[in-house]
């Protein structure tokens, strides 16, 4: 069985809450565009941690025939040096039939210079080549004409009840400790994962030695209380 640190998703059902039943839907679209559309663009945005970038890649691989045609890229490396070879190499087609796609990741850290040139790449995108973003949620380090560009899709995190069944579910952590994980993580479900598979391994679920401030913001509820007290007090919790 995988851990739950390694768990990454390769099909909408795999996926948590909300993202499954949109993951589909987008899949099923790109398939249609795959076939007869002639460039895609698409931007996900939202909490981290909760599937964008699963989705991502389903996305990137129901369009490209090949691996060899999906270039990934941090927006922090997308320079304006690389958006002039993507434009020099726009004219040159997938040598297997498919699409080229282009698939960068939180593209709110896009350099501004770089942002300008890559909105005429956007303009100008050549046939069968698809643009598929993620983002943070902070769509302000971004120029407001990239709305016209992408189509932005919110990607809404899975309620801590969905996290946790999930996780009763796939690797048998008990409900209470599944409980805990899933308020702890506030929605981010790659930091669920991770806490579970401390758990499976050391079989203590223990709070970070400092909230975050969602986790503060649900600290109304019963558990939270009581978690993060024992945080405070040094003790780890045992389910």
């Amino acid at each position: 069985m995988i851990a739950p640190d390694q768990y990454k998703p390769r099909q909408p059902s795999e996926l948590i809450g909300p993202s499954r039943a949109l993951a589909e839907m987008l899949l099923t679209h790109a398939q249609k565009i795959q076939r007869n559309g002639s460039t895609y663009k698409k931007l996900l945005f939202g909490q981290w941690g909760n599937g964008k970038s699963r989705i991502a890649s389903m996305l990137a691989r129901t369009l490209a025939a090949n691996p060899i045609d999906i270039e990934k890229i941090n927006g922090r490396n997308l320079t304006i040096d690389v958006v002039r070879e993507w434009q020099q190499n726009s004219a040159y087609g997938s040598l297997f039939g498919g699409w080229k796609v282009k698939w960068i990741e939180e593209v709110d850290l896009v350099p501004p210079i770089a942002q300008d040139l890559l909105l005429t790449y956007l303009d100008d995108l050549p046939a069968r080549t698809a643009v598929i973003a993620t983002s943070n949620r902070d769509m302000r380090a971004l120029s407001d004409r990239f709305d016209t560009r992408f189509a932005p899709i919110e990607i809404k995190s899975p309620t801590d009840t969905e996290i946790a069944d999930f996780l009763v579910k796939q690797w048998r952590v008990p409900p209470k400790a599944a409980d805990f994980i899933a308020i702890g993580a506030c929605g981010n479900v790659r930091d669920a994962f991770n806490r579970a598979a401390n758990f499976l391994i050391t079989g203590d679920v223990t709070e970070r030695p400092k909230p975050t401030p969602n986790f503060l913001a649900k600290s109304k509820t019963a558990v939270a209380r009581a978690a993060w007290q024992n945080s405070r007090n040094g003790n780890s919790t045992s389910r």
